[in-house]
This record gives C-alpha cells, structure tokens and sequence, in this order.
C-alpha cells in the first residue's frame, strides 16, 4: 500500500444497513461494530439512542428493501452523525470480484474514507477488500457487497 493509499481515519466510520420493510437486518451488530470503531479510533460512543434513532427513520421508509448509511465522524469531543437511504436498485446476479490487498489498511473498521474502493462503483470488476497478505490475510469485504461463505451446501 503506497503512503497515497492509506486512508483517512479522521473522515470518520460508516455502516450500511438493509432494512427490509421498515425491519433493520442486524441492527445490534451493525451498532456493536460502529461503537467498537468509534471507541477505538476515537475514543467515542455514539448515543445510547442510536438504535432508536435507526428504527425510526426505517420505519419510515416504507415497503420494499432499501440501504440506510450512518456515518459517525468526530467533531471534537463528540460524534456527528449522519444518516441517509436509498431505495436498493438491483444489481446484476454474477460480477467478477477482483482481490484488493491493503496491508495495514482498513481492518475490521468501515472507514468512510473508501480510498481505491471507490472506482469499482462504476462498473466492471469489483474490489474484494482484503487486509494482510500470505496465509494471514482476511477477506472484509467487496467495494459495494458484504461477502459470505456458505459452507456444507
């Protein structure tokens, strides 16, 4: 990873959440994750209320799945955060996913600084974020997808 690529931490962390007829998919996770990366980053919680704050506006979006995005930055001793949503247009059922590897890199925090993961929203192959290399190395994610491993089907 060039010294260009390492991404900026102080941009803040996000999470994409699907909700699913104004159901969140996974919220206590979703909220776990962003507090151990606000804590640990930052040396922030978020509000004690954000889940709330969450089923709120998804309960608002009506029938149909859609993308909430919360992204929490520092702003001096506190967390802002913002939140919007997008009703989840289709994507295609086969894409090519391209490894990515960022040594060092992005780790278990959804940084909101995407870095080079955000050219592969336009098309073509997609990234497969991976941190570390050798037998060491983590697949995180896909530039736009979560990335699971069915076992045993």
């Amino acid at each position: 990873m060039t010294p260009a690529q390492v991404p900026d931490r102080s941009l803040g962390v996000f999470e994409t959440l699907l909700v699913s007829d104004g159901a969140v998919q996974a919220l206590a996770a979703h909220v776990e994750r962003m507090t151990g990366s606000t804590e640990r980053l930052y040396g922030l919680r978020p509000p004690a209320d954000l889940p709330d704050q969450i089923r709120a506006l998804a309960g608002g979006l009506g029938d149909g799945e859609h993308r909430m995005r919360v992204d929490a930055r520092p702003d001096g001793a506190e967390l802002r955060l913002e939140f919007a949503t997008t009703a989840l247009a289709p994507r295609p059922a086969l894409w090519r996913l391209t490894p990515m590897t960022l040594a060092g890199g992005y780790g278990s925090d959804k940084l909101a600084d995407r870095g080079p993961l955000a050219n592969s929203a336009g098309g073509g192959p997609v990234a497969l974020l991976v941190d570390g290399a050798g037998s060491e190395a983590e697949v995180l994610e896909a530039a736009w997808a979560n990335v699971w491993l069915l076992d045993g089907i």
